[in-house]
């Protein structure tokens, strides 16, 4: 089993000392999901350098989460399942920004900055006076749309 790993330590260092303890084919998988945002097995499968059945890269991700490596999350799509980075590092932190933007701003960074923007304001707005109602909180979000020419 993987010790846990202590706060002295960086997620790269702690990721890295638990990568070198899995096998070969493990390894490749883990680096196919901490390069990418999310991945499905069949994703991992037609990636991987070795042909491996769907089943076995299914047990091989299964038994990463076991260890904390990766994580299992329903995609939303009907029962997909997908594995993601369980350890935040840049780059898994980079991928992920860089998925948000092209789903939900259709790969604008502006728009997605100004949605920033827009959220940072109302944040602060809504810190400054606790709203009671959520047509209160959208007047707080108008505002703040307003203030920034939107």
């Amino acid at each position: 089993m993987l010790a846990p790993s202590t706060d002295t330590e960086s997620p790269a260092h702690s990721l890295a000392v638990r990568l070198s303890r899995l096998g070969p084919r493990q390894q490749e998988i883990a680096a196919l999901v901490y390069s990418s945002a999310s991945v499905t097995p069949r994703d991992v499968q037609q990636r991987l350098s070795e042909p491996r059945s769907v089943r076995a890269v299914r047990t091989l991700l299964d038994r990463m989460v076991t260890k904390g490596l990766v994580k299992r999350r329903h995609s939303g799509r009907h029962r997909e399942i997908v594995y993601v980075a369980a350890i935040p590092t840049p780059r898994v932190r980079q991928a992920a920004v860089q998925k948000l933007v092209e789903e939900q701003f259709g790969g604008s960074l502006e728009e997605a900055a100004a949605a920033a923007g827009q959220l940072a304001c109302a944040e602060d707005r809504v810190l400054k006076r606790t709203p009671q109602t959520s047509a209160a909180v959208r007047r707080i979000v108008r505002g703040c749309t307003a203030l920034k020419g939107g």
